[in-house]
């Protein structure tokens, strides 16, 4: 019996293990790599914003191919789980290994101490295949994750499918035992996986990277697999389905349309989708099921993904998605101002070094026919590339010197706004409110990092004024709007748990305590998109003016119960501010250099008049008082970056120093004294 399949006519059976056992190989499927690649360079070179959704392309075809070579091996009666293993150390561990001690060496000769030790961190993280994980737990997320100058934090996706190779085969194996619903189970994996993933992102958790949200991409690739390689009666109810109206309106039961289709998904998942979530993954990873679905002789696939320039591309294209971030990253670390011919240059470099790794690395060692012995070694060395991380991480292996006009940038950098703690990042807030004195009536503050950035100015003032009648609480979560409306822009800065949160705060408001309400936020963060990279010029976001509306709501609210109400305009926020970014590398001695910047107030002024005008105008329509801390952070031609007294003024590029706001913010003051303890101070200040 024989039926034809869009690769062509292959033999079957009457028996379960006349499952298609022969592998070809099928060029248009690294020309789909290749887009995959191309999409996620460009995401990191600021080119292409919605780049990011290459990766869910890449999980498309893991699922695929790994599931088809399991598959075949199990149809064979031949499936290893060590041969499985070895095999997969022999692909994946040679360049990575390349990049890890590539960027050891390379983080010794630009990095700061502090840094250097965070690299370590990362090192370690990435060669036990866990970055995803650790990062997660560390309650850290985006590109930069960590705080390291040189970030390692796209090896997060590489987690998740080593990960996915450690349950995926044993999955596999007990189903195969089954005499029926293989399909189903696989199904059902991919239907919990994003129920879990849509779940979790309603209740604000960030699983962009878990492996358990992730799953159903792969599940996903491993299903047609399945239907392809070992029950092509499978395949063929499911082109049958195709051709049944109205699914065959959409002519997807023709290979070629398949092809099309699938371009199409992957070209608006790239046009018109804006962040990411489970929903807006769909378009891309159905994209890619498609393209695959469609088989070699798709016309997509044969002149399009098939063409020699992508194939060669997708060759090499795991070296390219290692190299890539690395790259894109020296020149931000070399240089104050990068230019677009500097960006060229790191994603050339970043070819260079792919082919060379390529050549020379991972193809003598993943065909070498030592598989026990290659395997063995790549493991030892694996692990002590992972233990180098950890030294370093402990301080084992010293950085280079750091000169003595660097160190308070770098302490400034490093000072956390919660009192009592010092570490490499920024202390994230629960839910719950936090409470500062003890007065008969209370000053509620509403609002985001922006906020938590005044805490210890709070601290400070009421420590200073013991017989201050008024307490302070703050509401404060971590990427959350003070809004009560969604602006899908935001990046789910008004989600579902979010919108909740900032719902319990203006409540508590409402209570009889509570005279006085202080909002702050990184308005620009959530109202304002940039077309150009310096974000010079803002335009408000969709959904943005429903949002300023709720907060009118809310501010007239507060202000007919009685309460004073304050709206904190927000304050200049610039890469040029950052205290690490005034530290310039240099790979020749001695190695640092410190450059002060005074970025123009002008432009801060332009760039986020949209959404100052507007706050402006709500608190002039609903009695509240505007703050506005460009005043005391800007003089009339340029904001500081560092004070008169050389302190630096900053911790990041959005967020102040907790050292300058404690002795220097003066601005909030008058939100929680009394009148007559403005003169009442504590004998020890």
């Amino acid at each position: 019996m024989v039926i034809s399949v869009s690769n062509g006519v292959l033999p079957l059976s009457e028996t379960a293990r006349s499952c298609v056992a022969r592998e070809m190989y099928r060029p248009d499927i690294d020309g789909l790599r290749a887009i995959a690649a191309l999409l996620v360079v460009g995401c990191h070179a600021r080119v292409l914003d919605s780049g990011l959704f290459g990766v869910d392309i890449f999980f498309v075809i893991s699922g695929y191919l790994i599931s088809g070579l399991i598959l075949r091996a199990l149809a064979r009666g031949s499936f290893s789980s060590f041969e499985f293993y070895a095999k997969r150390v022999k692909r994946i561990f040679p360049a990575l290994i390349a990049l890890l001690v590539a960027v050891s060496a390379l983080g010794w000769l630009i990095l700061l101490s502090g840094e250097y030790r965070l690299l370590g961190r990362e090192i370690t993280e990435g060669a036990g295949f866990v970055y995803n994980l650790t990062e997660h737990w560390h309650n850290d997320s985006g590109f930069h994750a960590s705080g390291s100058q040189i970030s390692l934090g796209h090896l997060w996706s590489l987690g998740v499918e080593e990960q996915f190779y450690l349950l995926w085969p044993f999955f596999l194996m007990l189903i195969w035992k089954l005499k029926s619903r293989q399909l189903a189970l696989i199904a059902g994996v991919v239907a919990i996986s994003f129920a879990i993933n849509v779940v979790e992102a309603s209740r604000g958790v960030d699983n962009y990277s878990l492996p358990e949200a992730r799953l159903w991409q792969l599940a996903l690739g491993g299903a047609f697999a399945y239907m392809q390689s070992c029950r092509v009666v499978g395949l063929e109810r499911l082109r049958s389905a195709f051709s049944t109206r109205p699914l065959s309106w959409l002519g997807l039961h023709n290979h070629h349309v398949r092809g099309l289709v699938g371009i199409a998904l992957l070209v608006g998942s790239c046009v018109w989708s804006k962040g990411w979530s489970a929903f807006l993954a769909l378009a891309p990873s159905i994209g890619a099921l498609l393209v695959i679905t469609a088989g070699s002789k798709g016309w997509v696939n044969h002149y399009v993904l098939g063409a020699t320039p992508l194939v060669a591309i997708g060759l090499i294209s795991y070296p390219v998605y290692l190299w890539h971030v690395v790259f894109l990253q020296i020149p931000h670390l070399i240089s104050p101002q990068v230019t677009p011919m500097m960006t060229v240059a790191a994603v050339v470099a970043t070819f260079i070094f792919a082919f060379l790794t390529y050549k020379y690395i991972e193809l003598p060692l993943r065909y070498s026919p030592k598989t026990t012995l290659v395997a063995s070694v790549l493991c030892i060395v694996m692990l002590a590339c992972g233990i180098l991380g950890y030294v370093m991480l402990l301080g084992g292996i010293p950085a280079r010197p750091t000169p003595l006009e660097a160190k308070n940038l770098i302490q400034a950098s490093m000072e956390d706004w919660l009192p009592g703690t010092q570490g490499t990042s920024w202390t994230r807030t629960s839910d719950r409110f936090m409470t500062l004195g003890a007065g008969s009536r209370s000053v509620l503050y509403i609002g985001d990092s922006n906020m938590q950035q005044f805490y210890p100015r709070i601290e400070k003032v009421l420590a200073d004024h013991p017989l201050n009648g008024r307490s302070a609480v703050f509401a404060m979560r971590d990427w959350c709007a003070p809004v009560e409306s969604d602006i899908p822009a935001s990046y789910g800065a008004t989600s579902s748990v979010c919108r909740a949160f900032v719902h319990s705060a203006f409540s508590y408001a409402q209570g009889p305590r509570v005279d006085t309400v202080v909002i702050s936020a990184c308005w620009r963060c959530y109202f304002l998109s940039f077309d150009d990279p310096l974000g010079r010029s803002g335009k408000l976001n969709p959904g943005a003016e429903e949002a300023f509306s709720s907060l009118q709501r809310e501010i007239e609210n507060l202000v007919l119960a009685g309460k004073r109400v304050y709206v904190v305009l927000g304050i200049p926020v610039s890469t040029d501010l950052d205290p690490r970014s005034m530290i310039h590398r240099i790979i020749v001695p001695p190695g640092f250099r410190v450059v002060i910047s005074s970025p123009k107030r002008s432009e801060f002024t332009a760039a986020i008049e949209p959404v100052r005008s507007r706050l402006a105008k709500i608190a002039q329509a609903t009695g509240a008082r505007v703050i506005d801390p460009m005043q005391s952070l800007c003089d009339e031609t340029t904001c500081l970056s560092v004070s008169p007294k050389g302190e630096p003024v900053y911790h990041d590029w959005f967020d102040l120093s907790p050292s300058y706001v404690r002795e220097n913010v003066r601005f909030l003051d008058a939100t929680v004294l009394d009148a007559e303890a403005e003169f009442q101070r504590s004998p020890r200040s």
